[in-house]
This record gives structure tokens, sequence and C-alpha cells, in this order.
């Protein structure tokens, strides 16, 4: 088997936990994470480049095509985030050299869980246009790069009450600094892909609430140091908006 390194940093799983299990709780009981997946799949438009478990393939040899031998690190983020962009602005570039390289394939997911600390949809609209990117530009470094430009310190807004509005012309901008052509970015920001986004968001949470309960009867300390430690990392309450 593969190995694969999961990034959670900042979004964490207990950060989508306590976002989400209000909504998926009382569904939990009835649907397994398989059928959640499932589900995923029936969706009428369903981006052509992404596996089962809603992630987007990227390795030196293109879209959907893994290197073998290499680790794959899969990274869930949320363009509003900012942990998530504290965590690209110190791995993008080196993520960059070593997928040229052949050393990793990437597994990207796109969030979108924190449309309600922005006053316009835009971890929504931000993740609906690097999806229609991916699947219109066939040069994966070009969604890194993208990547890389929504992160930038100047340009990745606060969330809650210090978000300002961010236009789709301005992502657009991004997404031709980042080499896509006028053509597709002009067309990346009719949310094609948001009910299967909404599945996918879904489908993570149902999985990141199993997860969390499985924490749970393994360890008997479950808001607690142990169970930090365990996972490696602090839950963090800021991405999540609480303030």
């Amino acid at each position: 088997m593969k190995p694969v390194l999961v990034i959670l940093v900042a979004i964490g799983a207990f950060t989508v936990y306590h976002n989400m299990h209000k909504n998926t709780e009382t569904q939990a009981s009835t649907q397994t994470v398989e059928e959640a997946y499932d589900k995923l799949q029936q969706v009428e438009n369903t981006p052509k480049l992404v596996d089962k478990k809603g992630g987007l393939l990227i390795s030196k040899d293109g879209y959907g095509k893994s290197v073998e031998g290499a680790p794959t690190v899969a990274i869930y983020m949320d363009f509003l985030c900012p942990g998530c962009g504290n965590l690209h602005r110190q791995l993008d570039e080196d993520l960059q050299k070593m997928v040229d390289a052949g050393q990793i394939n990437l597994d990207l997911h796109f969030m979108a869980f924190m449309d309600k600390w922005s006053t316009d949809d835009y971890s929504s609209r931000a993740a609906n246009a690097a999806i229609y990117l991916a699947e219109h530009d066939s040069d994966p470094s070009h969604l890194i790069t993208f990547l890389e430009k929504m992160y930038a310190e100047d340009f990745q807004p606060e969330e809650s009450s210090n978000y300002k509005s961010v236009s789709d012309d301005q992502i657009k901008e991004q997404m031709i600094a980042s080499g896509v052509s006028e053509d597709v970015a002009d067309k990346a920001f009719g949310r094609d892909y948001q009910d299967w986004r909404h599945r996918h968001l879904y489908a993570e949470a149902l999985r990141t609430v199993e997860h969390v309960r499985n924490l749970q009867r393994q360890h008997d300390h479950p808001n607690g140091d142990h169970q930090r430690q365990v996972l490696g990392y602090e839950p963090v309450e800021h991405c999540a908006g609480d303030h």
C-alpha cells in the first residue's frame, strides 16, 4: 500500500467536526460513510478528474496519474481558512518542486465550510473556481500557482467580522496571473460543481464524525490533552470562526 500523508493543519478533524457535526449527527446513525461516498458518485455534474473520495490527484505526469512508489500528500483546504493560508504559504513552493521531481503525489480536496464567515460565499466561489480550473486547464502547475496566489498574505481575506468582500473578478485576476487563459477564467464562476461539492463536504463530515467517535472510544480523554497528542495538533478555534 502506498503511504499517504494527510495534512489537516488548520482545518483539522476537530475543526471540521465542530463546524459540521450538528448537521450530520442526526443522519450519521442511518447513513454510513461508504453510503455517503456512493451518493457522491451519483451527482449529475461530478468533476471528471476527482476520485471516488473527492480528491484531485496531481503528479509530475499530470492530473489523475500517480508516480509509482512516491508518497501521496493529501491536503484538505478552505480558501478562507487562515491556518490553511499559513500552511500553503510555507509549503506550496516546495510542494511544486517535489511534484515536478516525482517525489510526491498531491491529493487535493477543496472544501468550503467557512461560507458563513464571509458575506458572499467566498469559500464556495473560490473552491468551485479551483475545480473548474483543473477541469478545463490541463497544466497542474497552473492550479498550484493559483493556490499560492489565493493564499498570498496580500490577497487572502480575513474571516468573520474582519471579512472584506472579494469579487469574482478579483479571483479571476489571480487565475489569469497563474497562467490560466482568459477564456477559462471567464467561465469559472458559474458554480458548476456546487451540488457535488456539498455532497463531498457532507461525506467528509460523516467521516470526521466517525473518526472522532473512534478516538473517543479508544481513549478516555475525549476533550483533553491526551487526544490532542494522539492527533498531533491543537484544535484551531480561530479558523473555525470562534472569536
